[in-house]
Formats: C-alpha cells, sequence, structure tokens
C-alpha cells in the first residue's frame, strides 16, 4: 500500500507532493516466460502483434536493457540472450516448452534480484497462465493463486505493476 494510489491501484492525483517524483530507470531487467501456453505467442515464421509490442517494448529500452533472461519451469533465471538473439529464438519459434508456468516462483526469483535502491526495474513477458500440476492442480492450486502472488510481492515490500494481456492477442491461435 502507497498513500498515492487507491486499493485498485490508481494514482490519487490530489496525494502527488515533491516526494513522489517519476524517474527513468537506470536499467531494465527483462524476464520472459516460456510456457507450454506460451508456444502460441512464439510460434515460428508468424507474424503477430504480441511478437511487435514485445519486441517494440524490448527495443525502446535496448540502452538499459541489452539481454533478456528466459525463466525456468521452476521459476529459476535460465539461459540469458543478447536482444537480437532473443528477437531471433522469437520469431523462428525456438522457445517450444511443454512445461508448466510457475508464476509465483517467476515473481519470487524476479524480485529477489531486483536491486530498486539503484534505480532497477524488471519487466516480465507472460502470459500469467498460472498452470500447476498434479491431481488437485486445477482444483486447488489455481484457486490458491491470487494468495501465493500476494504472499510473495507483500513479502519484498516493493512496488509493483502488473499490466495484463487483453483477448486482442486470442486471434493470433486462430
Amino acid at each position: 500500500m502507497n498513500e498515492h494510489f487507491t486499493e485498485d491501484g490508481f494514482l490519487i492525483t490530489d496525494s502527488l507532493d515533491t516526494n513522489f517524483n517519476r524517474a527513468m530507470p537506470s536499467s531494465v531487467k527483462f524476464y520472459v516466460e516460456v510456457s507450454g501456453s506460451m508456444n502460441g505467442f512464439f510460434r515460428a515464421n508468424k507474424p503477430t502483434q504480441f511478437k511487435s509490442d514485445v519486441w517494440n517494448v524490448l527495443n525502446s529500452f535496448s540502452s538499459l536493457a541489452p539481454n533478456v533472461s528466459i525463466l525456468t519451469n521452476d521459476g529459476s533465471q535460465g539461459a540469458t540472450l543478447l536482444l537480437g538473439d532473443f528477437r531471433t529464438n522469437m520469431n523462428t519459434g525456438a522457445f517450444i516448452s511443454s512445461a508448466s508456468t510457475k508464476v509465483p516462483l517467476m515473481l519470487q526469483t524476479i524480485i529477489e534480484n531486483l536491486n530498486t535502491d539503484a534505480g532497477e526495474v524488471a519487466v516480465l513477458i507472460s502470459d500469467m497462465k498460472y498452470s500447476p500440476v498434479g491431481a488437485a492442480a486445477p482444483s486447488v492450486l489455481m484457486s490458491q493463486y491470487t494468495t501465493d502472488i500476494n504472499g510473495i510481492i507483500g513479502r519484498f515490500g516493493k512496488a509493483i505493476s502488473i499490466i495484463g494481456a487483453t483477448s486482442d492477442y486470442l486471434g493470433i491461435f486462430s
């Protein structure tokens, strides 16, 4: 919670004072999760608005982030690719996976490795589909998703912004 924002995350403009200033980050850390549900977003040799948007964001901050970290299924940081190599892999369909997404673990990895005191920010590119596996996964773990995310975010006390994709991207699967 921050006194400058409502519970829903909206800025309270009347609360702004000299202590709350917008600042550019000193560096950006890009993370991409490449679970099975992301395969459709990174289809080989198929131009999509999603790929275009991802590349526009990465390219816009290329001076602050020369590479992209690929997150593994267990949430840890896997390979680190230069931006050009990431673009090639994204466009040629090299990110093929049947693994499940463990979003809470991924967020924990990102936040643990983020130095906000030094002006670092992180960007996670994900469909945010939490796909735990096991017999009880669909009914039990999915209902715990929000609790898991809130627990991780609350533990670190850092400002988090989650921007979700809209249904506009669903057309790429047809």
